[in-house]
């Protein structure tokens, strides 16, 4: 499972603004099938209850610190970037 990229999504620093005790991380992979299999002996969980039904969700087990990891397909997040730069 090639990880493309890892990046934090949440916002990390406006002032006056509260922060979350959850760590939230999207990972760009080449495949999405496998995710599942990878992340399970590292403590995380797939959530069905996802209502961004475009990307998968996984939370940590009982007593590992508060994590959501959102894994999306490379080629979807490069066809979102490419829309997002035209006119």
């Amino acid at each position: 499972m090639p990880l493309v990229s890892l990046q934090t999504a949440w916002i990390t620093s406006v002032p006056g603004l509260a922060t979350k005790d959850i760590l939230d991380v999207q990972i760009s992979v080449v495949e999405l099938a496998p995710i599942r299999a990878a992340l399970a002996p590292l403590g995380f969980d797939w959530r069905r209850d996802n209502s961004q039904l475009t990307k998968r969700y996984f939370r940590e087990r009982e007593g590992l610190p508060r994590t959501h990891i959102h894994p999306c397909s490379a080629e979807r997040e490069l066809e979102s970037a490419i829309r997002a730069s035209l006119p």
